[in-house]
């Protein structure tokens, strides 16, 4: 009689195990993740700047609308460290998704807005590697700000096959939309002119606009 349940709690135990290696684990991946660039940048010395444009300025506006009318609230919102290791790198990220933030802090005063800056440029593997493990991240909205070099290293890092995508790097309005479904699989939408701005003026010719 012992044995007869010592080999019933064996074969349960048995059929517990092959349960849990044969059912697939769902990956904890985010619901969407929604990538631009940072706006136009101001020329320094034939240099790219610290900072955005007027023409920028004005696209970080018009990506704000564009936003709140296409996507639902992000759950986070990340831009490159604006520091580098030494010295200042780019505040051209925050500033492109600032007035997003701005108006997302307005309409939800008791929730506040996610902003994580605490990836440098070149730690795009790191930030893809916590997306697709980190339970912070699991199921939400993500939305990411980054230089556009980089942004087809993103999306290989967030499991999409980038061979076929055209990247312009003329473009300040192209939009990249990826989906997961239950098992973690990224599915790709390339959304091209999606806030186009016809303003290229100076920083006076802007705050007169702006008045």
């Amino acid at each position: 009689m012992k044995m007869r349940f010592l080999y019933k709690k064996i074969n349960v135990a048995l059929f517990c195990i092959i349960f849990v290696l044969c059912v697939p684990i769902a990956k904890a991946s985010p619901k969407q993740v929604i990538i631009i660039r940072h706006a136009e940048q101001l020329i320094q010395s034939c240099h790219a700047g610290h900072f955005l444009a007027p023409q920028g300025i004005m696209r970080s506006l018009a990506f704000a609308h564009y936003y709140l009318n296409k996507f639902h609230s992000p759950d986070y919102i990340i831009a490159t460290n604006p520091m580098g290791p030494k010295k200042l790198s780019s505040m051209r990220e925050l500033q492109t998704i600032a007035p997003l933030a701005n108006e997302l802090a307005a309409r939800h005063p008791t929730i506040g807005v996610n902003i994580v800056a605490n990836y440098h440029d070149k730690e795009e593997k790191q930030l893809t590697r916590d997306l697709l493990s980190k339970k912070t991240y699991a199921d939400k909205i993500i939305l990411i700000c980054w230089h556009h070099a980089k942004i087809p290293e993103l999306l290989t890092g967030l499991g999409v096959d980038v061979a076929h995508i055209r990247f312009d790097e003329n473009s300040y309005d192209t939009v990249y939309v990826v989906d997961y479904d239950k098992n973690g699989t990224a599915q790709l939408d390339v959304l091209y002119q999606q806030y186009p701005v016809s303003f290229d003026g100076t920083w006076g010719q802007l705050y007169d606009k702006m008045l």
